[in-house]
Order: C-alpha cells, then structure tokens, then sequence
C-alpha cells in the first residue's frame, strides 16, 4: 500500500480551532516540566507578576521559533523523509540505551 503525503487533504472540524488546539497542546505538555516547577519556585521568593510576564513571554517566543522552524523543516523535506529521519534518531538513540545497557 502506497502512501502519498502530499495528496493528503486536512480537514478541520467544526469546533477545534487552531488557536485551542495549539493552546490545550502546549498546556499538557508544558504541566509539570521542570521550566513550570522553576517558575513556581521564582515566584514564591520574587515578585510574581514579572516571573509570570516573563515565562510567558520566554514560553511565546520558544513556541514561535518552533512554529517557524517547523515550516521551513517541511518546506524543504517532504513529510515522509521527515518521518524517516525522525524513526532514524530514534533507532540511534535505543541502539545507544541498549549500548549503554550492556556495557
């Protein structure tokens, strides 16, 4: 079975914004990062509206580089190539716990 990327059609459902979507994304995977736990720790011993302007404002700009480097990934590799390298670090990286594993 052939799987041909490019042809691939996405279609949003009624309901799920972009904006949501991305936003709920971010919170999960953001929830108890070691970033949120410093951030909660800064706040109780400075003043907490500027360690919340700035973790918000450090969170905006780390999701906008990625959003960016994203895009300009896919433009220039199709998504297949993507998933194939992707499946390929990953192979690297069990083959270098296995390694690590042994010896």
């Amino acid at each position: 079975m052939h799987c041909d990327d490019e042809t691939e059609e996405v279609v949003e459902r009624s309901g799920h914004g972009i904006f949501i979507t991305t936003l709920f994304l971010i919170l999960v995977a953001e929830f108890g990062d070691k970033t949120q736990i410093a951030v909660a720790g800064l706040a109780g011993s400075m003043a907490p509206l500027p360690v919340w302007i700035g973790a918000t404002a450090a969170l905006i700009m780390v999701s906008a580089l990625g959003i960016w480097a994203g895009r300009t990934v896919l433009q220039r590799l199709s998504l297949s190539w993507l998933h194939r390298i992707g499946g390929g670090i990953f192979l690297l990286f069990a083959l270098m716990a296995v390694w690590r594993a042994l010896t």
